[in-house]
């Protein structure tokens, strides 16, 4: 069958979009600045890193005495579609203190992740680790239990706010030996992608309409 010259110039363009956004590649600013506070609700031991570089290489830290080993990275899916992880490992208890509540935030009272393009915040987990480096927690989604009062727009790389952090209890005296931030993102399409996606759909409706039909005699 031979496409008419206006559908074939939609399906064309919508094919290039579809293309840019699978092919964009990171969505993080590879060697960009970012910080991630951790403490005790009891034990206290606050440690904010400062400025860490997000890229291959995991930064060594130090907090109450353990040695800390905080790490990222990026999978780009395709169709604007990414996760983020940041992991921090110790060689000791993060919260010795029974009773514990641990305090976790990204950018809290420093740098916020660094993003190449837009992106909406699907979804947001934090799993806390037991000696054996398996899970023994993971939270439900926050940006779905938090999205009105954090999340609702584009995400600006804090987790939760610039002063801000996450409380999850009973963490002390459990030999947590790391945690992680888990984070799926959708790229937003800048307006003028997205007005040429709108164009390309009408272009191609109205194709259809067009298309001769050969009448049953």
């Amino acid at each position: 069958m031979t496409l008419n010259p206006l559908r074939s110039t939609a399906l064309s363009l919508l094919l290039a979009l579809v293309t840019g956004l699978a092919s964009a590649g990171p969505i993080v600013d590879v060697g960009s600045s970012y910080s991630v506070y951790i403490a005790g609700s009891l034990s206290g031991n606050v440690l904010n890193t400062g400025p860490v570089a997000f890229d291959a290489n995991a930064a060594a830290l130090s907090r109450a005495g353990l040695s800390l080993s905080l790490s990222e990275g990026q999978i780009d899916h395709g169709n604007g579609k990414h996760t983020i992880t940041i992991n921090m490992t110790a060689d000791g208890d993060l919260f010795p203190t029974a009773g514990d509540a641990s305090l976790l935030g990204l950018g809290t009272q420093g740098t916020p992740l660094s993003f190449l393009r837009e992106v909406f915040l699907d979804s947001a987990r934090i799993s806390l680790f037991g000696a054996d480096g398996s899970s023994y927690f993971t939270t439900a989604n926050l940006a779905d239990d938090y999205r009105v009062q954090y999340f609702s727009g584009a995400w600006a790389g804090y987790f939760s706010q610039p002063n801000g952090v996450f409380s999850i209890g009973n963490a002390g005296g459990r030999d947590t030996r790391g945690f992680s931030f888990t984070f799926e993102v959708t790229e937003i399409p800048e307006p003028g992608a997205a007005a040429l996606a709108g164009l390309a759909l009408l272009a191609l409706a109205a194709s259809r309409r067009s298309v001769p039909r050969r009448l049953r005699s």
